[in-house]
């Protein structure tokens, strides 16, 4: 009975070539595209969800106008954390994150360039979700001057050795740093 199906399938495809044709294509580009769209959006609604707090965190982003142009703006000034937390209740903590891009940092006699570095507040830990495999979440970044590397980085840059308590020079800015 099956195998009657599927002939007298085959058979009105071979009869009505160019409409079965138009019909298969379409279906395979809807398909197509409802996959990509799936696709899309999926990737759009997984960013920062290794946060455990992620429900709770959002972005503040600038946008006004300014003599008939529009203006958007990923980054707003920097007492914008500080007045948000002091104006709004609802708003439990405020933390900062600025990228610097690609800075040359030595350690010893050896030059490294950069991937990504950021400047973040001291609270940055307990506002993101980053677990650290040595060090203090709590007390990492609480004194002036103090780093967070990741584990790749701290290999590239001391090897084998214990990172924590190491220093690290930033050829750009001429200051050094001590990793926490």
């Amino acid at each position: 009975m099956l195998r009657n199906y599927f002939l007298m399938g085959y058979r009105k495809l071979m009869r009505n070539k160019k409409f079965s044709s138009i019909n298969i294509a379409g279906l395979a580009i809807g398909i197509a595209t409802c996959l990509i769209i799936m696709l899309f959006v999926h990737h759009e609604l997984s960013y920062d969800r290794f946060n455990e707090k992620a429900d709770r965190i959002v972005r503040v982003a600038f946008k006004g106008s300014f003599n008939n142009t529009v203006i958007n703006e990923a980054n707003v000034m920097s007492p914008v954390a500080m007045s948000m937390k002091t104006d709004f209740p609802e708003v439990e903590q405020s933390t900062r994150l600025k990228d610097f891009g690609k800075p040359s940092m030595v350690v010893g006699e050896k030059t490294f360039r950069d991937e990504k570095f950021a400047f973040v507040d001291s609270n940055f830990l307990s506002v993101f979700t980053i677990s650290l495999v040595k060090g203090d979440a709590h007390s990492a970044l609480m004194q002036p001057n103090t780093i967070i590397i990741s584990a790749a980085a701290a290999e590239k840059y001391f090897g084998n050795q214990d990172p924590i308590g190491k220093t690290i020079y930033w050829k750009d800015q001429k200051t050094v740093y001590t990793v926490t």
